[in-house]
Formats: C-alpha cells, structure tokens, sequence
C-alpha cells in the first residue's frame, strides 16, 4: 500500500540523517518535511521527533565542555551534524503557533546560542586567545571556532522560523560580534552572513507583498491588515547591520566578500538598504578578480528592477573600487598606482574560465558597462560626462584621475558615437579653459623669473611682503600646473583612443552630440581590438609629486622647479598639437567647400 512505502521511505531518509555528510542529511530531512507536512504521513513526522529528540540530547551532552580542542574529531563533527539538524527540523517542519513545537524552537534556540558563544577563547594579558595553558590559537581556530559557525548557522535556521527571537539583546549582540570576529579564516563571518542570506531568501516574498501593499494601501489600512510581522522584524534588523556588512566587503577572505555581495544584492532588491550607497559597493567589488562574477550577478539583478541606480553611483563606485584594489590587495603600494583591467593571470589567482566573458587588458567595469549603461543613450552619454567631471575635479586626487582616465582607455566601446561623445565632452573643457591656463602659466613663470638663471626665486626678493608674493605665486603656480596635468591627461586619452579605434580628425569635427539620437543611427565598430595597449597617462613621480597636501612643501628648490618646467613645456606641446590638428581639419573643410562651389562658379562663368 502508498502508506507503507510511504513508511518504509521515512525509515531509509532517517537512515541517510544519521549517516551521511550534511548536505545529504539537511535534503533528508527536507523530504521528510515535506512527507510529514504536505502529504501528512505518521511515520514521517515521528521520524522527526525522533530525529531531534537524539540530536538534542547529544548537544546536551557536551554543554559542559569550555572546548573542543581535546575531544575527537569524530566528536566535533558530530556537534556540527547536530547543531545543523536541529535546525532544519524547526526550519521545515515546526509551526510556532503549535505550543509544543514553540517550546522546542525555544529549547533548539538556547542550545544553539550556548554552543555559538561559549567558545570564543579567553584573551589572557599578552593578548593570545586561549582556554587553558594547553591551548593554542591554531586548534582554538580549527574546533571551537568551527563549531561557533554551525551554532550560527542553527540559530539561522531557527530565525527563519521564529524572527522574534532576533529581537532580543542576545541576539542582536551576537549578531555583531559575529559580523566583526577577528578570525583570520572569516568561519564565523561566513556563517552569520549565510545565516541572514537564508533568512532574506525565505522572506523575500513577504517583502515583495509588503512593498506592493504599501503602494496600493493607505497607512491605516496597512497597519490594520500588515501579517507578514516576521518580515518586518528581519528588514528592521538587517538595516541595523548594513554598515557591518559593507565593510565586509573589503575583507581580506574571498568567501566573505562573496557572501556579503549576495546578502547586499537580497538587501538592495527588496528595499532593505539605501540603495545608492550599497550599489556603490558592490561596483567596487566588480574589480575584484575573485568577486568580478559575484558582483555582477547582483548588479544584474538590481538592473532589472532599478535600472536608473546602477547609472547614478557608477561612478563613485569605480572610485571606491581604487580603494577597494589597494585595501584587500595592497596593489602597486610604492607607486600608488592600481590597474583597473583584466590582467593575463589576475594576482595568480584566476582560473581564465572564470571570468565570465571578461577580455584581457579591458576594464573590469566593461562587461557590466556594456550591458546596463551602453545601451540607452542617455544613461551612456550621462555616465562619460560623469567620469570626465570626475576627472576635471581639482579635489580628485591624482591616483583617481589616472585611474579613471584607464578605465575610460580600456572599456569595450560598441559604437564609434561612445568615443566621439566623450570627445566633446573633453573639448568642452579643454577649449574654455585650457588657453586661459597655458597664458595664467607663462604670466605666473614671467613674475617668478622661472626662466632667469637666478637659482633662488624666492630669496632673491629682500623684502618680506615682496618674499611673501613670490611664495603665494608659487603656490597657485602649483594648482595651476597641477590642472594643466589633468587636461594633458584628458587629451592623452583623446588621442590614446583615436588611435586604438582608428578615429580620424574629420570625424571628430563632425560629430554633432545632437543629432545622435537612436541607438540604430549610431555607427559600430566592425571589429573591436583584439587587446588594448597600456594607457600611459603619467609617471609615478608626477603623482607623488602633485599629490602632495601641503602647500609648504612647494618650495624654490631646484627639483620644484624642474618638475614645474616638465609639466608646463608637455602641457603647451600637447595644446599646440591639439591646435594644429583643428587648424589642419579646418583647412580641409574649406578646400572640400571650396571645390564643392567651384564647378558652379564656372558655369555661371560660361552662361
């Protein structure tokens, strides 16, 4: 009969409870859940209270214990099975309303509270984490630490279940000190962040419904009718945490970076979080070559239900991810200076089939790029102007501004429109205000006497208000040369891209922002460049040089003022260039005019 093979089922899943590794013993379990709930087989449901019954007692057991550390691994790995069972037999299978099965929820909790905080080592006065005198911080972080996880991860599983239980002091406290644990191995980080990752995931449609009723409700009628309260409790606690979580994500262990950039995508998608700031995180945490794919996924995710955010903090975000590269890495430290593209072997870290479509010397940020931002017009065109601003900004460092200008060399543009546009965005700086800067400059070098042979610029005046001018001309002279880097840059990377692309000077004068209005009118590239050369915007020496704070240290040294005449002769030579290459374009259009009106002049001639 169905009912005894329904019988004889439950028996050989209990079986696989008691003898196989976790993952098999928590899908057990599930089907047994689903047996003793929704089909409502007898055997099923004692199968269960069997089931917990043992795995309680056996945690019971060994609540005495101060460690683990001296007990048997099999003994360590049989308190993780049970803390992990327990929980999903409350997870799947109790009901809160039932008081019998509320006061087991509540007997699975404390267990698993004791187990995820009695074992977090005693500091002695040196500082070591240790239990006793035999102890030792390697096995105090192989056992005890390791079972704090799966206690966490119990007490997940029971929070799913019962939110109310996160609510107390306890809880929230625990929370915490998991979230900012000191462990080098991240265990216990990676627990709570899974932990709370199951409990979004499990409420997500109670967030879901919320956020409709609310916009087709008034508040009375949601505070009347609201009876998801669980949901509620959980969004209140995770907002309670974002910060935590977003400083997880420049944890030094890849696996806790990757759960915080899942826990932040469930965050942003239901409405948990301010949307604007975590977004700028996680497109941080597309430059990470062992986050790239994790990252995007939830930036894709996002996309398709708030696209208009991903375009409003991009920028920042790749700002952040300068950051980002240099902190958890420690990239290029001497030079200050971090590759935003994807290298032949990453930091020797990642596999090539890894990642994910991502093509060698592009931007990390090119994939995601392409496919949220560059195909609307608007959002494209909005995000360049933006990255170019970003760039112009004296309050940039000199780091950020190189580094934007390579993520701006390396993207994959699909149309030649994209380039053009950033074009006219750069022109648009560079002819307001890059004449006026280049004759600022050789007015400040006449009052300075920077081309004399007077080695000493500034004691060579004895007056004192004189010597004082001479130090505020030197001063703004700084700031002045400082910007005439930036629009060297801008126009290196002009010039960069026209050669990579094969971008004529005729083309650039004739692109026209305002006539582009269709993605169909636009023209594409036939082929992209099978690799980007390195973008050389400046050397080391000139960021160390202009980003330095302190306007003392601008002094009438013979370095200073070398490093001065550097930039200022590159600067004028780059501007004369530019200048020639318009003059020359001019020339043809009007030799192409001319012969466009010459054959009629001949006509009206012979009439």
């Amino acid at each position: 009969p169905p009912c005894k093979k329904m019988a004889d089922l439950s028996t050989d899943l209990e079986k696989l409870v008691y003898s196989q590794k976790s993952h098999v013993m928590n899908k057990s379990i599930e089907c047994l859940c689903v047996l003793s709930g929704q089909m409502h087989i007898e055997a099923a449901d004692a199968v269960l209270i069997r089931i917990l019954d043992r795995f309680l007692q056996f945690l019971r057991k060994f609540r005495i214990l101060r460690t683990f550390v001296n007990q048997k691994s099999r003994v360590h790995y049989s308190v993780e099975r049970a803390l992990l069972a327990s929980g999903a037999v409350c997870r799947f299978h109790m009901s809160i309303e039932d008081v019998t099965n509320a006061n087991t929820i509540q007997q699975v909790y404390n267990i698993a509270y004791h187990y995820s905080t009695a074992y977090t080592g005693i500091k002695n006065t040196s500082g070591v984490i240790a239990v006793n005198s035999s102890d030792t911080i390697s096995n105090t972080v192989d056992c005890d630490r390791s079972i704090r996880g799966k206690a966490i991860r119990c007490l997940g599983l029971v929070w799913v279940k019962n939110p109310e239980l996160m609510l107390n002091e306890a809880s929230q406290k625990l929370i915490k000190d998991a979230l900012n644990d000191d462990d080098v191995e991240g265990m216990v980080r990676v627990q709570m962040l899974t932990a709370f990752v199951e409990i979004l995931l499990a409420h997500e449609k109670g967030f879901q419904s919320k956020t409709e009723l609310e916009s087709k409700t008034t508040l009375s009628q949601r505070i009347q009718g609201d009876k998801d309260v669980g949901s509620g409790m959980i969004g209140g606690i995770t907002q309670l945490i974002t910060d935590d979580i977003l400083q997880l994500l420049f944890d030094k262990q890849k696996q806790v970076r990757n759960t915080s950039i899942v826990l932040l995508g469930i965050m942003v998608r239901n409405g948990l979080c301010n949307p604007l700031k975590c977004i700028e995180a996680i497109v941080a945490c597309l430059f990470d070559p062992e986050s790239h794919a994790t990252a995007h996924q939830a930036i894709m995710q996002i996309s398709t239900k708030n696209p208009e955010f991903i375009q409003l903090r991009a920028v920042q975000g790749i700002c952040l991810s300068h950051k980002y590269r240099y902190t958890v890495y420690g990239e290029e430290k001497d030079s200050g200076v971090v590759n935003p593209c994807v290298d032949e072997d990453p930091f020797n870290k990642v596999d090539p089939m890894l990642r994910s479509g991502l093509q060698v010397s592009f931007s990390y940020w090119s994939k995601t790029y392409k496919q949220t931002i560059a195909n609307k017009i608007k959002k494209r065109n909005q995000f360049l102007q933006s990255m170019v601003a970003e760039i112009v900004k004296d309050k940039s460092s000199m780091q950020i501004k190189l580094y934007l200008a390579t993520n701006l060399a390396s993207l994959t543009y699909a149309v030649l429109e994209e380039i053009l546009y950033m074009f006219h965005c750069i022109t648009k700086y560079i002819s307001l205000k890059g004449s006026l800067l280049l004759d600022k400059i050789q007015e400040t070098f006449a009052a300075l006497h920077i081309f004399d042979d007077d080695d000493d610029i500034i004691n060579q005046a004895v007056d004192v208000q004189k010597r004082q001018k001479k130090k505020d001309l030197l001063a703004s002279l700084f700031h002045d040369l400082r910007r005439a880097q930036t629009y060297s840059l801008l126009l290196k990377l002009k010039q960069f891209l026209k050669n990579v692309y094969s971008i004529s000077e005729a083309k650039v004068h004739a692109y026209n922002p305002k006539k582009s209005k269709s993605l169909s009118s636009e023209r594409p590239f036939h082929a992209l460049p099978p690799k980007i050369p390195p973008f050389k915007g400046y050397s080391a020496e000139v960021i160390q040089f202009y980003e330095n704070p302190s306007l003392q240290s601008v002094s009438n040294d013979s370095k200073t003022i070398e490093m001065f005449k550097k930039t200022y002769h590159e600067f004028k030579f780059i501007m004369s260039t530019e200048e020639e290459a318009d003059a020359e374009e001019e020339i043809r259009e009007n030799a192409a005019e001319s012969e466009d009106e010459s054959p009629r002049n001949t006509e009206e001639d012979e009439n």
